[in-house]
């Protein structure tokens, strides 16, 4: 099975973040960039230094208005991203998931939630 590089980024230092990441090393097909959480303005840098066809999730934590724009970016430029948004501006279990991918379906209610129940 092929690695998946994930980047877990936030646009300031949050326990949700570092949480997501020590769940991400602990996955077995899932290799952590930089092995920790990076800020929201060093994404550039490091999707750019991934081969273009390299499968990568991007976590990104922080308030919905924060993490959009960078989302929208980088969902453009790579085929093979997967964005999860952890939405830290309401108090609630909410997130967004979001994909590169057109022929892959909006996932719904179950879908958002093994995604996780995966990384926890």
């Amino acid at each position: 099975m092929s690695q998946i590089h994930v980047l877990v980024a936030t646009t300031s230092k949050v326990l949700t973040a570092e949480v997501i990441s020590v769940a991400v090393t602990r996955c077995t097909d899932m290799t952590l960039l930089r092995n920790c959480v990076v800020l929201v303005s060093e994404v550039e840098e490091l999707l750019s230094e991934l081969p273009p066809l390299s499968g990568c999730a991007l976590v990104l934590v922080g308030r919905a208005p924060d993490t959009e724009v960078i989302a929208t970016r980088w969902l453009e430029r790579r085929k093979r991203l997967v964005v999860l948004r952890v939405d830290m501006s309401v108090v609630s279990d909410r997130f967004t998931v979001t994909n590169s991918s057109r022929r892959m379906p909006a996932l719904g209610r179950y879908e958002r939630l093994c995604i996780v129940q995966r990384i926890f």
